[in-house]
């Protein structure tokens, strides 16, 4: 939109635009901005409503979906017949907001602005006010009803266009970089955090000698699996057995701290910090502190990294996700009522990569033994040590609750909360990379056992338990913690269903994030155009670990696919490697059996539901509840590509098969957590 000249259209009564709108403000516009101003169409005011013909109702409709923007001019006055001020004015500006264009408010004085906080269903969609009176500028600043509005403060009337322009520029950036900007602040929070001095601060903290008792018995409960673990030689950190047996370790940490939240809130930090301290002990080489921050720094820099010539930053989902949940919920209520103000939302974001980093991608890059993550070494490559790297990711739990517990403090109870909930993240998300350890193989032989006991159904129950674990819960607990940092209440009268369908909505986001990804690792990176060309910058990754995602199940279990085709799609699995004609002969059977196009159903599927049963709780204006669900539907480009790829190469493709109401049901109950928790104990 920037560089374009923006219409505008006058929302104000003939009358008022008559006896003061044209005297005092119309010679300011329409040099830089156009400004339709309905009261010149025809020379209609007659001084009567009754006698302005139909055609010039249509005239104005037409005008405001044609504008960039709404200019409100609304204020008491004295009517014909003493009949109510203003009311042709409301609908104007309603329907613009109901139309997705953003309202700027002209305000005169604090009279002025009184009367504009009494019009509370406009003043609740208000993106501006435009005012000269700096008494208005700073008053609205400190509002209650305006907490939520940009301030456009002209130190003289010749200043309006310019200003505007500067408005609406920003405005619509904002929707089209929304994600990118959110990325750019949160970068800015974790390059802070990332710094070696910081880190090297807060790991050189001692433990209170009178809690020593106390946090050793806490202890007990993970030692001996710490122990049991990493006494083994570097070479057995490459097995399995030894995988699971790290998932347990988290798991059980995570039991523990929990325990500690429920009765003992106090240890905490103590206890972190012991763990801490165990896991730097336990290191290959007898790292001190300062390389083992050096450590930390160089892994937590990698998703910081400045992005040259662009203030967009990396992509970010889960603090996007944190950050979107979190506005909607609370970008109207006052700083009173506020539990946490300033940056809190990006200081949080940061802490959610944090965690996602330095403890699931650093113990993932172990398990899928990858080489590379957004072009940098592993950590495991970087420092030569998978055992390390594993003991890293233990810190990162700990660390990551540290740094929220600090971020929180001013509001024990709601930050017990905000503690729980990503604690409950680690519990869960290693109960679902147990499962997805079961569903990657090395062989085709234990492949072959697997399909030959599990039917279709059977397959994607267990791998939607296993996406679910890994990345829905995790998501999920986002939500809640979105909700938790703020006093929903103070903005939705339904606060129970907003909350929830909140909740909801991240957990099926992360799905869709999940799937998604199995997706896009069947395109080669120079094929992505304009996508994210995978955190681990190749393509291909899961059939060369032989893992089972939705589109290679599909194209295995599909009856219809040529007996060659599933031959050689069973031979190239967990390979470890594969050459460029490779990669595209699995492309090319995946495509053909119709699995893209069946999983991005299950996309579309949770794009709709979004819209059509959550969305309808959250009692917002269109455009923000636009961004939530512009972040859901992600099919559009990934079928693109897919379809560019198979014209360029001539592939056929089979029809897939519909989702019919029985898998939808079954979608609903493996992505329950009581249900995926009681499923992955039978």
């Amino acid at each position: 939109m920037q560089g374009k000249r923006y219409k505008l259209y006058l929302a104000s009564g003939i009358r008022l635009w008559t006896m003061y709108f044209q005297k005092e403000y119309s010679a300011f516009f329409n040099k830089k901005v156009d400004l339709f101003q309905p009261a010149l169409i025809d020379k209609q005011y007659t001084g009567d409503h009754r006698l302005i013909p139909i055609r010039i109702a249509t005239k104005d409709l037409g005008e405001i979906n044609k504008c960039d923007a709404i200019l409100a001019y609304m204020k008491m006055y004295d009517t014909k017949d003493n009949g109510p001020a203003g009311t042709d004015s409301s609908w104007e500006c309603g329907y613009a907001i109901g139309a997705e264009k953003p309202t700027i408010m002209l305000v005169e004085n604090l009279e002025h602005l009184d009367y504009y906080s009494a019009q509370w269903m406009v003043t609740f969609s208000i993106g501006a006010i435009l005012t000269t009176d700096k008494r208005v500028a700073e008053q609205a600043k400190n509002h209650d009803k305006f907490t939520h509005t940009t301030i456009i403060y002209c130190a003289k009337k010749d200043e309006f266009e310019a200003k505007i322009i500067e408005y609406l520029d920003n405005y619509y950036k904002s929707i089209y970089a929304r994600e990118g900007k959110i990325n750019y602040s949160v970068d800015q929070e974790l390059r802070e955090i990332a710094t070696k001095a910081n880190i090297v601060k807060r790991l050189s903290v001692s433990i209170r000698s009178n809690n020593t008792s106390k946090v050793n018995s806490y202890l007990k409960g993970i030692s001996p699996l710490h122990r049991a673990i990493f006494t083994q030689p570097e070479r057995v950190f490459q097995t399995s057995a030894l995988f699971e047996r790290i998932c347990d370790y988290e798991v059980e940490r995570a039991k523990v701290i929990r325990a500690i939240l429920q009765k003992d809130i106090g240890l905490l930090v103590s206890f972190l910090q012991a763990t801490i301290q165990e896991c730097v002990k336990s290191m290959d080489g007898a790292p001190g502190i300062a390389e083992v921050a050096s450590m930390i720094s160089y892994w937590l820099s990698i998703p910081a990294a400045e992005v040259r010539g662009h203030k967009q930053g990396k992509k970010k989902t889960r603090p996007t996700i944190f950050y979107e949940l979190y506005d909607l919920v609370s970008h109207h209520i006052t700083s009173s009522d506020r539990y946490y103000n300033g940056n809190f939302v990006y200081k949080a974001g940061a802490i959610l990569e944090v965690y996602n980093w330095l403890n699931t991608y650093a113990i993932d890059d172990v398990f899928d033994n990858s080489l590379t993550r957004q072009g940098q070494e592993t950590l495991h490559v970087r420092y030569g040590s998978r055992k390390n790297a594993v003991l890293l990711g233990a810190i990162g739990h700990c660390y990551s609750l540290l740094l929220l517990g600090e971020l929180t403090q001013q509001h024990p109870k709601v930050a017990l909360k905000l503690l729980s909930a990503l604690n409950e993240v680690e519990r869960v998300v290693y109960v679902g990379q147990r499962i997805d350890l079961s569903l990657t193989f090395s062989k085709p032989q234990q492949l072959r056992r697997y399909m030959q006991s599990h039917s279709f159904n059977d397959a994607l129950q267990d791998y939607y338990l296993r996406i679910y674990g890994i990345c829905g819960s995790f998501y999920e607990e986002i939500g809640r913690m979105a909700m938790q940092a703020t006093n929903v209440g103070a903005q939705f009268y339904n606060q129970e269903q907003a909350e929830q369908a909140c909740i909801a909505i991240a957990k099926y986001f992360g799905i869709v994030q999940m799937i998604r990804n199995d997706l896009g690792d069947l395109i080669a990176p120079e094929a992505h155009s304009g996508m994210s060309k995978g955190m681990k910058d190749t393509s291909h990754n899961d059939v060369m670990e032989g893992k089972l995602t939705l589109p290679i199940l599909y194209a295995f279990y599909n009856v219809r696919v040529h007996k060659q085709d599933r031959a050689k799609l069973f031979s190239l699995m967990g390979k470890g490697k594969l050459s460029a004609k490779q990669h595209l002969e699995v492309s090319r059977i995946i495509w053909e059996s119709g699995a893209i196009e069946y999983t991005m159903q299950y996309v579309e599927y949770y794009a709709n539901l979004v819209q059509d049963e959550y969305v309808r709780h959250i009692h917002e204006t269109p455009t923000r509840l636009k961004w939530i669900i512009k972040l859901m539907d992600v099919t559009p480009l990934i079928n693109v590509t897919f379809r560019r790829l198979a014209y360029t190469q001539k592939w056929r493709k089979l029809e897939p098969e519909p989702l019919d109401a029985e898998v939808i049901a079954m979608l609903t109950k493996w992505t329950d957590r009581a249900n995926f928790l009681l499923a992955v104990q039978k």
